[in-house]
Parts: C-alpha cells; sequence; structure tokens
C-alpha cells in the first residue's frame, strides 16, 4: 500500500505539478499534489522571478501539517514524499517529523537541506556561489510562464532551520538531478547531494521543471524509484 504524495516549490502551487500525479496513479494506491497553505493568492510570472513574499503568519509546521493531513489514516510506513524546488525542504521538515510514515523520500532538482540550514539560507547560498548565470537565471521560468502557476510565497516558512535527526537520516531517499536547471544549477544539487551519502542519485537532462519538458521521462523515473 503506497501513497504518492507531491509538493510544490517556493512560489509555486499544487498545479504546477500538471498530471504526473495522474500517470503515477496506476502504479500506487493513491498519488496527489498537495497544496501548501498560503499558496493561494495569484501572482505574476515577473513577480514570481522577483520571489514574492509577504507575511503571512504562518511557519514550516503549518506546511507539516498540510501534508500530514494528506498521509492516509493508520500508522503504516506506506507514503512516498515528491518534493520540488523548496518542496525539497518541506519533505524534509515533514520525513523529520513523521519518519516512522515515510517509505521514501524523492528530491527532484530540490533543496536538501543540511542540519540548521532553512530554504532562505539554500537560496542564498545558490546566489552567491558563483554557479548562478546572472543572464540566465531564471530562464527556466520564463521559458515555461504559459504553463506556471504562480503564488506568492509566504516568507516565515522559508527561514525555519532543519533539524537533522537519525530517524531522518535513515530513511531511504533519491535525488533526481535536473542538468539543464538554472534556477537550482547542477553545481548546487551535487553539492548538496554530498551531504547524504547514501542518496540514490538519476540524472535527467532536462530544466528545473522537468514535468513540462518531459512529463513521460519523468513519470517513468519515478515510478523506477518506486519501493518495491
Amino acid at each position: 500500500m503506497t501513497t504518492l504524495l507531491f509538493i510544490h516549490g517556493m512560489n509555486g502551487t499544487a498545479e504546477n505539478w500538471t498530471d504526473i500525479p495522474d500517470r503515477l496513479a496506476p502504479h500506487v494506491d493513491r498519488a496527489d499534489a498537495v497544496q501548501l497553505p498560503g499558496h493561494d493568492t495569484k501572482i505574476t510570472i515577473p513577480e514570481a522571478l522577483l520571489g514574492k513574499k509577504y507575511t503571512s503568519g504562518l511557519s514550516m509546521a503549518d506546511y507539516v501539517s498540510a501534508v500530514a493531513d494528506a498521509f492516509p489514516p493508520g500508522s503504516a510506513r506506506d507514503v512516498v514524499l515528491v518534493g520540488h524546488s523548496m518542496g525539497g525542504a518541506v519533505i524534509s521538515h515533514v520525513a523529520a517529523a513523521y519518519p516512522e510514515r515515510i517509505a521514501k523520500l524523492i528530491y527532484m532538482a530540490a533543496m536538501l537541506p543540511a542540519d540548521g540550514q532553512s530554504a532562505a539560507d539554500i537560496l542564498d547560498w545558490i546566489k552567491n556561489s558563483g554557479t548562478v548565470n546572472p543572464i540566465g537565471f531564471l530562464g527556466d521560468f520564463k521559458k515555461h510562464k504559459d504553463k506556471l502557476h504562480a503564488a506568492a510565497q509566504p516568507e516565515e516558512p522559508m527561514a525555519e532551520p532543519f533539524s537533522l535527526t537519525s530517524d531522518y537520516e535513515a530513511l531511504p531517499r533519491a535525488y533526481i538531478r535536473c542538468t539543464e536547471d538554472d534556477v537550482i544549477p547542477i553545481e548546487n544539487q551535487d553539492k548538496m547531494i554530498e551531504g547524504y551519502s547514501d542518496t540514490k542519485i538519476v540524472t535527467l537532462n532536462l530544466s528545473h521543471f522537468p514535468q513540462f519538458d518531459d512529463a513521460e521521462k519523468l513519470a517513468s523515473t519515478i515510478k523506477a524509484l518506486l519501493p518495491v
């Protein structure tokens, strides 16, 4: 019995997963994209490119609760979480809070926080790491502007540091590297992966939004990573 939950990224909505949950639904008991709280104020792509945030009164705990509310009833280790971009930080927090429910974590061109690191910390590190092309930065957003659904980003959850636990470290983990990503460049993806040596790595020669570039390839990649 497996429930597959997809978590969107910064300034995003559940709609950005397009039909990926539907493509995976025949292979699990349930596949759903989770809408994080506070991501219901639609904004324009130019505003999203600027990373528009607002003070919301929400916290990372609210994100965690929204994901946990989508868990099936019971106590089995039957949930697979797929996190895209900032959604990677979210699934890390969820897994640290509910390790007994997690069958596997799948990060897709995602933030993979180290102990004490927040999503905002990772964002600042990427911007200051020298890997970002100032001209091409966020070009993936522009490339897919007709498909993207953008929302204002609650500020507070981004600032909450991740607390690494031994239970989290013991969970099965996979990372889908996207070599053409100009939002989280491949060098930054690889540096984050280095912190977790037992991570299964899959490489796609796609952008920050593989669900838009090649949905069939992405779906087949996630299917291959599901627990047997």
